[in-house]
């Protein structure tokens, strides 16, 4: 099995958020974001993940805008809620919208694929990650239920102090929340996959590794989790070009509630890895 995944894209509405987008981001928006999805869905893959903060601010125009882009690939897309994209409506009606289900489950012959809801609804203040107990216990259940067949789980938050700079304030799942305790009765093989702190980092603690993926506007390349009999394989694809680079630059220098953050692009060890599974 193979599966695409995409950092956080962060697609802006042109009314931006206060203030409306000057023309000429408008028209490097236009460009920038159909030929990165263009490259996004032309990867060969079983599926396609977006692990949140698809759009800037979760308004309905982003998301129909976005999702037009998504739907005219026909591809077997799934996204997790970042904060971000929670900021305008209530999660149910996103929901609604885009036709995605949230907290849900994909079994296959050799692997288990879960998507955890992180985001905090309709709080701009506090951008951080929120698990609740029936959360937990869901995915309590889930991680007995799978014996052990390989998990890999999709969330846009890390969980506190895994990977790089999920330590700081408000870029993790809040510390209070003891995830890692759940995860760790887990039999076999684990694989956490985030955005969030716009950083890559791969890191592994005793049978779970942690894979962080950087922001699109920062970082134009997609990550591919490829499945084997005894690994997992975590290749980086670049997809940017000179015109690429120079656009997200112009984007998000623009962008409200968005900050570019370059040195988040990780080296190869951040962003390639094999991962053993048996």
């Amino acid at each position: 099995m193979k599966i695409a995944v995409m950092g956080d894209l962060h697609y802006p509405s042109r009314n931006g958020v206060t203030k409306r987008l000057e023309e000429h981001i408008i028209e490097s928006r236009d460009s920038f974001y159909p030929n990165y999805l263009k490259s996004f869905f032309n990867q060969e893959a079983d599926l396609y993940v977006s692990v949140g903060d698809l759009t800037n601010f979760g308004t309905k125009d982003e998301f129909e805008e976005v999702y037009e882009y998504i739907r005219s690939y026909n591809k077997p897309f799934y996204q997790t809620l970042g904060n971000h994209d929670v900021y305008s409506m209530p999660r149910r009606e996103i929901l609604e919208l885009t036709k995605m289900n949230e907290n849900f489950v994909i079994e296959e012959d050799d692997v288990v694929l879960l998507f955890l809801e992180t985001g905090r609804e309709l709080d701009t203040f506090n951008f951080d990650g929120w698990v609740t107990n029936e959360q937990l216990e869901w995915l309590e259940k889930v991680i007995d239920g799978s014996g052990e067949k390989t998990m890999i789980v999709f969330a846009h938050h890390p969980i506190y102090d895994t990977t790089a700079r999920s330590n700081q304030d408000m870029l993790s799942i809040h510390p209070s929340i003891d995830l890692w305790s759940v995860l760790n009765k887990k039999r076999g093989k684990g694989i956490y996959v985030n955005g969030h702190t716009h950083e890559d980092s791969i890191v592994e603690k005793e049978n779970w590794a942690f894979v962080q993926i950087s922001a699109v506007l920062d970082d134009q390349s997609v990550r591919i989790l490829e499945l084997d009999h005894d690994q997992v394989s975590v290749t980086t694809i670049d997809v940017s070009d000179d015109e690429s680079m120079k656009q997200a630059t112009t984007i998000g220098n623009a962008l409200e509630r968005f900050t570019l953050f370059p040195d988040g692009v990780g080296t190869t060890l951040n962003r390639n890895k094999s991962i053993k599974i048996r």
